[in-house]
């Protein structure tokens, strides 16, 4: 989770303020990341629905399964899907050990 926090004022929000940009703004087929807070962890997924204020979309969870959550577009449990990583070969290899 990301919160925000101003040195001058000592202000905190998970809010994303204005001066870096305000509230990301979502589209259908957009990749996204979502908390699960079943299994604590970030799950990759992609934007199915946005109404409104609400963001609607579909994630992976690492043992295999799918999920769906409908959230207010600036909850702190959903973020903009960050790039993917560069794992080495024997990164990926202790992944599938450890998920697998």
């Amino acid at each position: 989770h990301t919160y925000y926090y101003n040195l001058r004022t000592r202000e905190s929000t998970w809010e994303r303020p204005a001066s870096l940009g305000g509230p990301h703004i979502y589209t259908v087929g957009q990749q996204v990341e979502v908390w699960s807070n079943g299994q604590r962890v970030w799950g990759r997924g992609r934007v199915e629905k946005v109404d409104g204020g609400k963001v609607t979309a579909e994630f992976s969870l690492p043992r295999g399964g799918i999920a769906k959550k409908e959230l207010p577009a600036g909850h702190r449990d959903l973020r903009p899907a960050s790039s993917p990583a560069t794992w080495s070969d024997e990164e990926k290899a202790a992944y599938q050990r450890w998920f697998d």
